[in-house]
């Protein structure tokens, strides 16, 4: 029934962007709790937006999720999610990045570890790791004309991978929609 009940509200949302005053959904856009009133907030996320399959050491993938609070009319969380398959444990510690021509150092928080998967003659191990953003920081980097480069930190090395501006500039389009719907 909650199945049911998510790709419904799920369906209602998609069809809801389409209005004639509204903005028009991109399908690597995913939208919940839009227009169900047991939600207390609405989350996007962009992480059907053109990856690549984890599928094999050493390939990550990103994506951008933000929470819109109902109550407050506000988004009160918006976040960098990252997603690593390595050979072995990375146990990823921080993020290096520029905002504004500034070099910026953050932690990054776990949100899943513990995946390992030895069924190719080898062990991928999965780690999922996240740092919040500002909506400032998300503006500035989609006037950029080029991705933005996003360096893991480990305990052993670091990694780089990019965050497509593109992907920046459609987020942030569905942000200014849902405040504009819900004002």
């Amino acid at each position: 029934m909650g199945v049911v009940m998510r790709a419904s509200a799920l369906l209602i949302a998609t069809v809801l962007l389409f209005s004639p005053e509204g903005w028009a959904q991109d399908e690597r856009i995913t939208i919940e709790g839009l227009n169900d009133p047991l939600e207390p907030s609405i989350q996007i996320y962009s992480y059907r937006f053109k990856k690549p399959d984890v599928i094999y050491p050493g390939e990550w993938d990103l994506f951008l999720r933000a929470f819109y609070s109902k109550e407050e009319k506000a988004f009160t969380g918006i976040q960098v999610y990252i997603t690593t398959n390595s050979l072995d444990w990375r146990l990823l510690r921080h993020a290096r990045y520029l905002d504004g021509g500034k070099l910026r150092e953050v932690e990054v928080y776990e949100i899943g570890t513990g995946e390992v998967d030895c069924s190719r003659g080898y062990c991928s191990h999965y780690e999922t790791v996240g740092f919040n953003v500002t909506e400032a920081q998300l503006r500035r980097w989609a006037q950029q004309n080029e991705d933005v480069r996003i360096r893991l930190i480990s305990r052993i090395d670091s990694r780089d991978m990019r965050l497509p501006v593109e992907e920046i500039r459609v987020f942030l389009q569905a942000m200014d929609h849902i405040r504009n719907s819900q004002n």
